[in-house]
């Protein structure tokens, strides 16, 4: 059956820790999420998917198990391995034993791709995006075998806005990107207990106005089930993806772009 996809770009709008789980030795305590062949960062499809799911139940939406999916506690069925032991005796044990069985969603949650990283601009307001037109260019490649039509302009509208068809310019903006992707900003945080510092630790964040593109996926058509439902919850929306959410960070806004 045909999958329908549905694309969202995500602007950060606040600092995201998406945490890959490694550390740099020595330097960096807890690093972000990073594609496996380009090692551009990311946003993993799961991060994603639990980040939509607890908003959506957030909301109060009646459909989570049929777009996310669920794990469900039931009872164990008696199994008599012991013939010493009456059928009574077993299924008597078994009233208290209870196995977990997963329930597939119908949606499947594509990771998101690095689009444009913020540089630092000396006028207001001081940043303007920097990317690199062959990474778009192979995205743009990537989401066509998805059956979808998007073109820079839905990527990154202020390319357009901006004229950077001038060869200079763009190798320029390529130039730009590279350097903030090599310097992700660095942020020490620190555990405080009476006052006294317990823990000093040091993360890695994707800054805020950084831009991602991701899919979601549906069998059959948009119109079925509660798809179309799920992505009205969220288009337009600010959520909070990844950890730290105490302290503001990973406030981000889906923007759905296609179709």
């Amino acid at each position: 059956m045909a999958m329908d996809t549905v694309l969202f770009k995500i602007k950060v709008i606040t600092n995201l820790h998406a945490g890959s789980g490694d550390a740099e030795y020595g330097i960096v305590d807890k690093l972000v999420q990073r594609d496996a062949a380009t090692r551009m960062p990311t946003i993993y499809g799961s991060s994603i998917k639990g980040a939509l799911k607890e908003y959506c139940r957030n909301q109060g939406q009646t459909w989570l198990t049929e777009i996310f999916g669920n794990e469900e506690e039931i009872m164990a069925e008696p199994i008599n391995e012991n013939k010493s032991e009456s059928n009574e005796e077993v299924k008597e044990e078994s009233k208290t034993k209870k196995k977990r069985i997963t329930i597939a969603g119908k949606v499947r949650f594509l990771a998101a791709d690095l689009m444009a990283l913020p540089v630092p601009h000396n006028s207001s307001p001081y940043f303007r995006l920097a990317w690199d037109d062959g990474h778009l260019e192979k995205l743009l490649e990537k989401y066509q075998h998805f059956n979808t039509d998007i073109s820079f302009a839905d990527l990154i509208p202020e390319r357009e806005e901006g004229g950077n068809a001038n060869e200079i310019i763009s190798e320029k903006y390529k130039s730009e990107f590279q350097e903030a992707l090599d310097e992700l900003p660095v942020i020490a945080r620190n555990h405080l207990e009476n006052g006294i510092s317990q823990n000093l630790w040091y993360e890695e964040v994707v800054p805020h106005q950084s831009q991602f593109i991701f899919g979601v996926q549906a069998d059959g058509s948009f119109e079925a089930g509660n798809f179309k439902e799920f992505i009205t919850a969220v288009n337009d929306k600010i959520i909070q993806v990844g950890g730290n959410a105490t302290v503001g960070y990973g406030l981000c806004k889906f923007t759905q772009i296609f179709p």
